[in-house]
């Protein structure tokens, strides 16, 4: 991997870090300040929850530096799976996933809430398994159609919650929190498809980029402010579990981010270079 392509995404990641952030941060304030909890709606007028949406698009469009590098020099690389960080960031992350489907269990067999409820914590604990392999899988190990499997239901579970988001009758159509989350979702969704391209050994560096670069801000925006509010007060609605699991997503997206490097021949192609290097 070129040497200034390597130095572009720890740059653009670390100042995606700072924008999510300084953009999380924000929103806590703007759900403190200028939230009114009994309507779900943010007061009219606020000016403050209009700064993070700023932020957001700032980011988005930065996500897109390393995409256009990568698809302008056709890059290939992929993140190394030896990488400590992301080795804890997807243990924490399935654990996260496995104790909201325990804390939810119940709603598997309540027959008075909708099937997105009931469906979404059963999504969420099988996605736990995909997050568990990818820890456990070894540097430059042949793709294993179990964890192909897998790759598929963090996907689902991401669109459902983007449907339950969307059909949660306790926000209002316009209400700007729902449209982060919204996003938050859709963004989840696409690196969760990115990460099971990798998975499958089809990756796109440059669609990679993106995604991880997008679940990265959207992610940890609403999951950093949802987190602290919910540690403060009950009153708003959020889920603990689900909003740590979102800051996870987008911390353990910055990881794999961060960490991409070259990807090594494949050890066939690797004895041809040497055979042709001796000839």
């Amino acid at each position: 991997m070129p040497v200034y392509f390597r130095k572009l995404i720890r740059y653009c990641c670390s100042a995606l870090c700072i924008l999510t952030a300084a953009s999380g941060i924000l929103l806590f304030l703007a759900l403190r300040s200028e939230y009114d909890t009994a309507i779900r709606h943010f007061t009219q007028g606020a000016a403050l929850p209009l700064i993070p949406a700023v932020l957001c698009v700032i980011g988005t469009a930065l996500a897109f530096v390393p995409a256009i590098a990568a698809a302008a020099k056709k890059i290939s690389c992929a993140p190394m799976q030896s990488a400590s960080p992301a080795i804890f960031a997807a243990t924490l992350l399935g654990f996260l996933l496995f104790a909201s489907f325990i804390m939810d269990i119940r709603a598997l067999t309540d027959a008075g809430l909708s099937w997105f409820a009931r469906i979404l914590p059963a999504m969420g604990g099988l996605s736990a398994f995909y997050f568990l392999a990818i820890a456990t899988r070894k540097e430059n190990s042949a793709p294993s159609p179990i964890p192909a499997l897998l790759s598929l239901i963090p996907i689902l579970y991401a669109f459902l919650s983007v449907m339950d988001t969307y059909f949660d009758a306790s926000y209002a159509m316009n209400a700007p929190l729902k449209s982060y989350e919204l996003m938050m979702y859709l963004s989840m969704a696409l690196f969760f498809a990115a990460e099971a391209r990798l998975t499958l050994g089809r990756q796109k560096t440059a669609a990679y980029c993106l995604f991880s670069g997008l679940c990265l801000v959207l992610c940890g925006t609403v999951g950093t402010a949802e987190l602290i509010t919910s540690l403060i007060s009950a009153e708003y609605g959020f889920s603990l579990m689900e909003s740590a699991s979102s800051l996870v997503c987008a911390v353990f997206a910055a990881v794999r981010l961060f960490t991409l490097d070259e990807i090594p021949p494949a050890p066939v192609e690797a004895e041809e270079a040497a055979d042709e290097n001796k000839a």
